[in-house]
Protein backbone atom coordinates (compact mmCIF):
# COMPACT_ATOMS: atom_id res chain seq x y z
CA UNK A 1 0.00 0.00 0.00
CA UNK A 2 2.71 2.36 0.90
CA UNK A 3 4.48 1.67 -2.30
CA UNK A 4 1.31 2.49 -4.88
CA UNK A 5 0.71 5.86 -2.35
CA UNK A 6 4.17 6.69 -3.82
CA UNK A 7 3.82 5.65 -7.20
CA UNK A 8 0.62 7.52 -7.20
CA UNK A 9 2.16 11.25 -5.70
CA UNK A 10 5.29 10.56 -8.01
CA UNK A 11 3.30 10.40 -10.72
CA UNK A 12 1.01 13.51 -10.05
CA UNK A 13 4.60 15.03 -9.73
CA UNK A 14 5.34 14.45 -12.71
CA UNK A 15 2.08 15.74 -14.39
CA UNK A 16 2.12 19.12 -12.89
CA UNK A 17 6.63 19.14 -13.85
CA UNK A 18 5.17 18.23 -17.20
CA UNK A 19 1.93 20.36 -17.52
CA UNK A 20 3.96 23.44 -16.06
CA UNK A 21 6.97 23.11 -18.67
CA UNK A 22 4.22 23.13 -21.32
CA UNK A 23 2.70 26.26 -20.17
CA UNK A 24 6.34 27.62 -20.09
CA UNK A 25 7.39 26.23 -23.46
CA UNK A 26 4.48 27.51 -25.25
CA UNK A 27 5.14 31.11 -27.05
CA UNK A 28 2.47 34.04 -25.93
CA UNK A 29 3.02 38.00 -26.75
CA UNK A 30 3.57 40.23 -23.83
CA UNK A 31 0.72 41.35 -22.28
CA UNK A 32 0.21 42.19 -18.52
CA UNK A 33 -2.58 40.53 -16.33
CA UNK A 34 -3.69 40.06 -12.74
CA UNK A 35 -1.98 36.81 -11.21
CA UNK A 36 -2.62 35.11 -8.36
CA UNK A 37 0.43 35.17 -6.45
CA UNK A 38 0.13 32.50 -4.61
CA UNK A 39 -0.38 30.24 -7.28
CA UNK A 40 2.87 31.57 -8.55
CA UNK A 41 4.69 30.54 -5.53
CA UNK A 42 3.18 27.18 -4.98
CA UNK A 43 3.53 26.35 -8.28
CA UNK A 44 7.65 27.51 -8.45
CA UNK A 45 7.83 25.64 -5.20
CA UNK A 46 6.62 22.57 -6.84
CA UNK A 47 8.98 22.32 -9.71
CA UNK A 48 12.00 22.77 -7.27
CA UNK A 49 10.36 20.28 -4.45
CA UNK A 50 13.46 17.58 -5.78
CA UNK A 51 16.03 19.80 -5.43
CA UNK A 52 15.04 21.06 -1.93
CA UNK A 53 14.51 17.85 -1.00
CA UNK A 54 17.72 16.38 -1.80
CA UNK A 55 20.05 18.97 0.09
CA UNK A 56 17.38 18.81 2.89
CA UNK A 57 15.96 21.98 2.86
CA UNK A 58 12.50 22.26 3.85
CA UNK A 59 10.26 25.09 2.75
CA UNK A 60 7.57 26.14 5.30
CA UNK A 61 5.54 29.02 3.87
CA UNK A 62 1.90 30.67 5.01
CA UNK A 63 0.48 32.45 2.40
CA UNK A 64 -1.93 35.58 2.57
CA UNK A 65 -5.38 34.42 1.98
CA UNK A 66 -6.02 37.22 -0.84
CA UNK A 67 -2.64 39.10 -2.47
CA UNK A 68 -3.15 42.45 -4.38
Amino acid sequence: MEYSDKLYKQAQRTHRIVQNLLSFARQHKPERVAVQLNQILEDTLALRDYDLRLNNIRVHYDLAPICP
